[in-house]
Parts: C-alpha cells; structure tokens; sequence
C-alpha cells in the first residue's frame, strides 16, 4: 500500500476464456491426440489477460481460477497482452501458482519475457511457506523444440505431479497441454517405443478406407532428415503431402522484414505440404526437422499419376485434404465462438 509501491495505472482485461477443446490448433495432429483433446479438452482451460495487472484485475483472475471445476487439472495463462504489472499482482499470482500446483493440478504460463516470473520467484525466495520450481531453463528447451514428457514406459507408469511452466509461445503451450491431457487421462497412446508410425494414424487419411490409404502407402517415398535440416521452405511450389512416420517437426511462418516466428510443432503421425494446395499453390510456411526425422511422401508427381491412372481414388484424396482444410477451420471458429462468448463484465 505504500504511495511509491503503486500498482499500475490502466485497465486490464480478462479478455477470453476457454477450453483446450475449444482452442485453434493451427493444424489437425494426430488422430489419437485429436479423440484424446477432444474428450478431455475441458479439464485445460485457456484465460487471456490484456492491459494493467494490479489487485483488483489479479484477483478477478485468480478468482476465476479457484471457482473451476474439480475436473480441471490444468491452466494456461496468456499474458502476451499484458503491458504491467504491480507488486499485489506478483503477491497473488505467486500464491496462486504455488497452491495450484501443490493440488497436483498443471498451471502454465505463455509470456514473451521472463520478468514476471522473475519477480514471483525472488518473491518467493524469502518466503518459507510456498514454493515454485524455476521453470526458465525448461522454457529455454521448449523455444528450442524440446518436449520433456516421458515417453518410455517406466516413466509412464510414475504418479504425475503439479507442474509450473512458462513458454514464450501459444503454439508450443498448447502442443504440451494436449501431450499432458495424455499423458494423463490416456496414457496409453503415448508412444512407449521407437516404432515408426503409419500414415493410417494420419487426420487426413482418416477420412479415406484402409483400401485407399494402403494404395496411398503404396505410392509413397521414404525420405530420411538429420535434426535442424530445413525439409521445405516458404514459397516453394506444392511439392506433395508428407506424413511424418517418427522424429518432429517445426512450421515456422515469415513476418514483416523476413522475421520468423513460430508456427506449430507436428509429432509422429501427422501431415504437413498439403495446405500449400491453396490459392498461391506456394508452400506457405517453412518446415524444419526437430529431430532426425523419416517422413513418407506423396509426392506431386505421383499424385498427378494417380489423377491419369485412377481419377477415383485421386478425388477421394481431394475430398479428404478439403475435409481436413475444413477441420482446421472449424477449430479456429469454435474458438472465435468461445471468444465473443465470454463477457468479461459477467465475470467481475
């Protein structure tokens, strides 16, 4: 309360609120990824703050938090909108923070910077009554494309704890949150083995019968890329659809002035190449190798084979990338739904 600890002058906005069901992906992942946010996709949910964070806008936010239902396990908090904040904000937030995760429920956090976290965790370092694990080296990892979930089968089996994480990017959040909804409601689809996927798991093929996606298969180039390997660049002509069989990938989008920024990351058992089918025909963004990573290609000039030799079967292809464009569509307008839905005043 002291004149020169005062909290930022502004208005601050719990803008949005949502589920991860209701969130725009950018893409369509994998099948089992897909069933699995699509059922549990109500226990993460997604709050958006805008503006100045002093007592009274932190303590609608945390109010907001503790009044969810028992079911949710995991909050994401995006503060890329948040232009300041004030000394109660850190109080509360770090309170917050600490109880949430000490219930074994997830809390995360997507912000361009650190300071804030910064200044909850000096907070913290005189206080002997609550704790938070330093989340920025892992935050460093994730920028860089690492996803520290266990995927081997001993570790599967471990009880999972409360985490607290910070990522600098929505796409990068939302690509752990569904890989956490899994790992905890549906641990079996986690891959527990090296096993190389087939392209029967992809969204796109989904939409086609076992016959057509193995005459597809059939049709398809195994092509191998060691990590950080530039696989496709922004602008090149459609050069096929490519389905990633084991490693990741990143889809990093151009800017003003030729800034990169990141787009999505794709795991095992998902496509990419198949958007640059748009208006332009270019590939609109820039697709590199995570790790050392296989894909099998349907490459153009085998599609355009399929046109001549079984014009059926290439319209079935067609149907399935629309109904996919289509996926990926209505992703993006549940969430304009779930925006233009919250009302912020009810909410005060």
């Amino acid at each position: 309360m002291h004149y020169a600890d005062a909290a930022p002058l502004g208005g601050s906005t719990l803008r949005a609120h949502y589920s991860l069901a209701d969130a725009s992906l950018g893409v369509v992942r994998s099948t089992e990824l897909s069933r699995i946010t699509s059922q549990f996709g109500d226990r993460c949910q997604i709050l958006e703050v805008s503006g100045d964070l002093g007592f009274a806008e932190t303590e609608t936010l945390a109010r907001t938090i503790v009044e969810m239902e028992d079911d949710v396990s995991m909050v994401i908090i995006d503060f890329q909108g948040v232009d300041d904040y004030g000394r109660a904000a850190i109080l509360m937030l770090a309170s917050l923070t600490s109880s949430w995760r000490e219930s074994g429920k997830d809390i995360i956090f997507i912000d361009w910077g650190e300071s804030l976290v910064e200044s909850i965790l000096d907070y913290l370092s005189v206080r002997d009554d609550l704790y938070l694990p330093d989340p920025r080296e892992k935050a460093k990892a994730a920028s860089a494309g690492q996803i520290d979930l266990p995927w081997d089968a001993e570790s599967i089996e471990k009880e999972i704890t409360g985490e607290f994480r910070l990522f600098d990017n929505r796409s990068a959040a939302l690509e752990w949150a569904e890989l956490r909804l899994a790992q905890r409601y549906a641990r079996q689809i986690l891959q527990t083995d090296d096993a190389p996927r087939d392209p029967d798991t992809a969204p796109v093929f989904e939409f086609l019968d076992d016959h057509d996606v193995d005459v597809l298969a059939g049709y398809m180039e195994l092509r191998s890329y060691t990590a950080n390997t530039v696989i496709r660049r922004v602008g090149q002509p459609f050069g096929g659809i490519y389905f990633v069989r084991s490693g990741r990938v990143e889809l990093a989008a151009e800017g003003r002035g030729d800034t990169r920024y990141r787009h999505v990351y794709l795991s095992p058992g998902t496509t990419f190449g198949e958007f640059a089918l748009s208006y332009t025909g270019r590939q609109l963004t820039t697709i590199r190798a995570v790790d050392d990573v296989e894909v099998l290609v349907l490459s153009a000039r085998k599609i355009a084979a399929i046109e001549k030799s079984n014009p059926q079967l290439a319209i079935r292809l067609w149907t399935a990338i629309a109904r996919e464009a289509y996926t990926v569509l209505e992703q993006s307008s549940r969430e304009a739904g779930a925006r233009e839905e919250y009302d912020p005043d009810q909410h005060d």
